[in-house]
């Protein structure tokens, strides 16, 4: 056997090799084995991987340097450089490529033990185990868009969203060929990406026959590991507004590392920052630049719930406290864009769809999903982009995107063809990026049918089935959707229907769980609070005090996804009160539609039922939630064990789902009674308003409060006024002299 000059010897550098050779007999000697995986005695065969931990080896080296040494001949090498073994870890740091190699050569050689009459310039392709380093556990997570040319060579940690994973190929590490002449096997160890075949054999006794055989690759005899590239995005929690997010590829090599991610996994990644170098005319063509990449160390797939700020709980307890469950239920509704006033419902809604229900499974396997989509439809400038742009941003993973600009496969999976291997792979679209968290679709009523039509599964089904180039397989998409849906003419139509308005097909809409008709149709008093609000809102920060910020927020959302509550359901024939409840208003609302059988704006499905449970649960997560926080004494995490983790929905949580599923619906219905001719403003309205006015005007002519009275209430007609003003007026609820109108004198309640 032969081996090629300069290509697969490593340079013996015996100073290192010293230095590492203590480290390792000092941790054997001390029972303090930092290789995590050394699963082998002298002699016997290393296999898998040797992780080797920075921590371990800080606290190996202040062992061996609180302890006297015997001045050897060996020591005194090792004692007469001015490197210490301090200063050998931190070269590893920097340059932890070539000190894993030294380190894979002592444990092989000195340790383990090379096999009968193997030679230690071969031993890369017998040997069968791989050593990685692990970053020390106090080390903080590099951002991405942090990762610089500084770095290259150093050992570093990073966190991000897959967004792309090729297949697991195999790449070969050490090439063993066959010359045809002389017989002999020539190794070549691979280091490059594109590397070039060995074309002549340089044995001795091809030189001095002057004739080289044909080189084959001896396959059996060469050296062959498993090799995957991912490409890996910043968070978006992560992203400043109006930034695009920065990816960066990462080449993950060696057993137990490979296929350990998908498309759409959070994961926390250790490894060295390394360029890509190439060879011959594709380096010429790439003149000074360099690709870069990340060479896998450790992949570590995170939990979406567990990636938060850093905050303090207390502040969350204190703004919290002294607040009843509705108080506080409306003060964290109000922190979800809390510059966009009023749409108190729907930011209730999509609290409670942040907090998300309880996925339940089966017997029969069959999954129910526990998250839930919403669908904000109505007028242009009511803030329904702003307030999906917001929940994109407090999701502990949210994904925003407009349905103009979004393809069909771009929301769910492409099909892309990998320039490594050419070989097709899965590049995740935003839903598979959003699994576990909030997709945010913005102009949903602008997708063309063919490119809506494709998210039907992931809505109900939750998961994305691709089947093209080859590729059959099924990507998780377990993602709530919240949807914001435009007019077909610019502002709501009220003498058309729903269906014509916004052009979304009865098959979508029942797979939200809540709709809710945003109309620009507020009074006069209103719009002028409004208008208010919107001119001081640049310097008005007063919110803050009353809301919780992003931050706090998002670990609130934390803690609610551990809680785990369930809904009786009963075994017999006999429901129980809280499913009966949900039965009845089911039950009501298809009776609704036979009599409003006019008007199929809004239907009800079974899907309602699975609404109604899902809003409960995650209303039961928030009350579980407000419970936590209202104990001083709680310092630790629920645990899902617990009992008053998995505690039962109770008929509080059902009735405010309920609440929400009326309002819901009530949005639709006024828009019916408005094309029907009927008033909307009730009695009781056209009351409030007319005590607000005197209130604030004291006395008033009677037409001037009929007309006053009109402007302000929609809906409210000026014949109705004036008989009710008079029936009022006869039954002492207002004051009437002359054509004077005012309060009574005494405090009464009308």
């Amino acid at each position: 056997m032969s081996a090629r000059p300069g290509k697969n010897a490593l340079p013996r550098e015996s100073h290192e090799e010293d230095l590492v050779l203590a480290l390792l007999s000092e941790s054997r000697r001390d029972d303090r084995l930092f290789v995590t995986d050394f699963r082998g005695n002298t002699g016997s065969e290393l296999q898998g991987t040797v992780f080797i931990k920075l921590d371990d080896l800080d606290r190996i080296v202040e062992a061996i340097e609180s302890k006297p040494m015997n001045m050897k001949d060996d020591d005194d090498r090792i004692l007469s450089t001015n490197r210490s073994l301090h200063d050998l870890v931190r070269r590893i740091e920097s340059n932890v490529e070539r000190y894993s190699r030294i380190f894979a050569q002592v444990i092989h050689e000195k340790i383990v033990g090379l096999p009968p009459q193997a030679r230690p310039e071969f031993a890369e392709q017998t040997r069968r185990f791989q050593v990685r380093f692990v970053t020390r556990e106090a080390s903080s997570v590099t951002p991405i868009i942090n990762v610089r040319s500084s770095r290259i060579g150093q050992l570093i940690k990073v966190r991000g969203v897959v967004t792309h994973a090729t297949q697991s190929v195999p790449k070969a590490r050490v090439i063993c060929y066959q010359c045809s002449n002389c017989t002999k096997s020539i190794y070549e160890i691979v280091e490059r990406q594109d590397h070039q075949p060995l074309e002549s054999c340089d044995s001795a006794e091809c030189i001095r026959a002057k004739k080289s055989g044909t080189l084959t690759m001896n396959t059996s005899e060469s050296l062959f590991v498993p090799a995957q590239h991912i490409r890996i995005q910043q968070l978006s929690a992560e992203v400043k507004q109006g930034n695009v997010p920065i990816s960066i590829t990462v080449h993950m090599v060696g057993e137990g590392i490979t296929r350990s991610c998908n498309p759409g996994d959070i994961v926390t990644l250790e490894g060295v920052y390394i360029p890509i170098l190439y060879e011959g005319g594709r380096q010429f063509q790439r003149g000074l630049l360099n690709d870069t990449a990340i060479l896998a160390h450790r992949v570590v797939k995170e939990k979406t719930q567990l990636l938060h700020a850093e905050v303090d709980a207390a502040n969350i307890a204190m703004k919290l406290k002294h607040k009843g469950s509705v108080e506080a239920f409306k003060m964290l509704s109000s922190s979800i864009a809390p510059k966009i006033i009023g749409h108190e419902n729907v930011k209730k809604a999509l609290l409670l769809q942040l907090i998300g229900g309880v996925e339940r499974t089966r017997s029969d396997r069959t999954v129910i999903r526990g998250d839930l989509n919403v669908c904000l439809m109505g007028d242009p400038g009511c803030g329904k982009s702003q307030i999906l742009k917001y929940v994109a941003q407090i999701a502990p993973r949210g994904v925003y995107t407009s349905g103009k600009s979004s393809s069909g496969v771009g929301l769910t999976a492409a099909v892309v063809r990998d320039p490594m291997t050419r070989q097709f792979t899965l590049e995740g679209g935003a839903l598979v990026l959003a699994d576990q968290g909030v997709c945010c679709i913005d102009e949903f009523d602008k997708m063309d049918d063919g490119d809506r039509g494709s998210i039907y599964e992931a809505m109900e089904q939750q998961r994305v089935s691709v089947a093209k180039g080859g590729l059959v397989t099924t990507l998780n998409a377990r993602a709530s959707i919240v949807a914001a849906a435009n007019p077909a003419w610019g502002k709501y139509d009220v003498t058309k229907s729903t269906a014509e308005n916004i052009n979304l097909p009865p098959a979508m809409l029942s797979r939200f769980d809540l709709l809710f008709l945003i109309i620009d149709d507020q009074g006069e008093e209103e719009t002028m609070d409004l208008a208010r609000a919107i001119l001081s809102g640049a310097v008005d920060d007063s919110y803050k005090k009353s809301t919780l910020s992003l931050e706090e927020m998002r670990h609130f959302l934390r803690i609610a996804k551990l809680f785990k509550p369930h809904m009786d359901w009963g075994t017999g024939a006999a429901l129980p009160a809280e499913a009966a409840r949900i039965r009845d208003y089911y039950l009501a609302c298809k009776a609704d539609d036979v009599e409003q059988n006019d008007y199929k704006d809004v239907f009800t499905s079974y899907r309602m039922l699975q609404s109604l449970s899902r809003l409960a649960m995650a209303h039961a997560k928030l009350r579980m939630t407000l419970k936590y926080f209202s104990d001083p004494e709680n310092e630790t995490l629920p645990e899902p064990e617990d009992e008053q983790t998995s505690a039962t929905v109770s008929k509080t949580d059902v009735e405010e789902a309920i609440r929400l599923m009326k309002v819901s619906r009530e949005s639709f219905t006024r828009t019916k009674k408005r094309r029907s001719g009927r008033t909307i403003a009730s009695p009781d309205e056209v009351k409030q308003m007319i005590v607000r006015i005197l209130e604030d005007n004291g006395s008033m002519k009677r037409d001037e409060l009929i007309k006053l009275t009109c402007s302000r209430l929609r809906g409210a007609k000026a014949d109705k006024v004036s008989a009710l003003i008079k029936s009022w007026a006869i039954g002492g609820a207002l004051e009437k002299r002359g054509e004077d109108i005012s309060l009574p004198d005494e405090d009464e309640e009308m």
